[in-house]
């Protein structure tokens, strides 16, 4: 490759390697008239755009998933969060789901973990929200020391996830969902309860 410089010495550009043009016109249908950079970009053949695969399985075949660069990681803790607190480190976690729920943004691939060996009272409402796209998705998830039981979202009479609007990209790893009314192994059993989970077509 030849590299033409001013006359003071400086690089000025770096030139292709020689290109034979009558190859080009002949690909282009005789399109001699084209100006030259243009018959070289019609030439020449991109490669297909290469993504970073942040989902992916371990070797005894568990989901693992890296958080993108631009995911927001919303730490909650019923036994050691406030609401006060904002939520993006596992040193200040919100208290709440529905605080840290509304930490989470839409179309992105934001993450909500809940702590390790905690129980949360209540539930999400209607969610709502989808990831980014199926190697990024939002991520509800646990956090913590990993000897402790997985967390526990009880809504007690209510549904603990319900899906809303449709929902696209959304994982969801180490969490237990209940009703606890509902549920006989609960010792809030009644009998009238609700479910962990309840969807009707809207989870994609």
């Amino acid at each position: 490759m030849k590299v033409r410089r001013r006359a003071h010495g400086t690089k000025f550009a770096a030139q292709s390697p020689r290109v034979n043009s009558s190859k080009i016109r002949a690909a282009l249908g005789g399109a001699a008239r084209m100006p030259r950079l243009a018959r070289l970009r019609a030439a020449i053949e991109t490669l297909e755009t290469r993504d970073y695969l942040s989902v992916s399985l371990d070797p005894n075949g568990w989901t693992v998933i890296t958080p993108s660069t631009d995911s927001r990681q919303i730490y909650v803790s019923s036994s050691g969060g406030s609401d006060n607190n904002n939520g993006l480190s596992a040193a200040t976690p919100v208290a709440s789901i529905n605080k840290a729920y509304s930490l989470l943004r839409n179309g992105f691939p934001d993450w909500i973990l809940f702590k390790r060996g905690d129980t949360f009272h209540g539930n999400f409402g209607y969610f709502n929200d989808s990831g980014r796209s199926t190697q990024e998705p939002a991520v509800l998830t646990a956090y913590g020391d990993t000897s402790l039981p997985r967390p526990v979202i009880d809504a007690g009479v209510s549904t603990a996830f319900a899906g809303g609007a449709m929902i696209q990209h959304l994982d969801m790893l180490d969490l237990s969902f209940t009703s606890s009314t509902h549920n006989p192994t609960s010792p809030n059993f009644t009998g009238q309860g609700s479910y962990g989970i309840y969807d009707l077509g809207t989870l994609n």
